[in-house]
């Protein structure tokens, strides 16, 4: 299984879902699916923005569980 620590990162940064969907100009309902571990497949360019507006790894978004 693959788990998204995205909601874990957020708050670790003080960030709210909002914050990060104005950073990469994404929908707040997708970065809500993330952040809820609901996402079936991973859009590249979508995991890319989130990692650069965050400076961290994929590894630090996804994890094998």
């Amino acid at each position: 299984m693959i788990k998204c620590y995205l909601k874990t990162i957020l708050r670790d940064r003080n960030l709210s879902q909002k914050e990060l969907c104005d950073m990469i100009n994404a929908r707040p309902s997708t970065i809500c699916d993330w952040c809820n571990n609901n996402i079936e497949g991973v859009k590249l360019n979508l995991l890319e923005d989130i990692c650069t507006a965050l400076g961290c790894e994929i590894s630090d978004v996804l994890a094998i569980t």
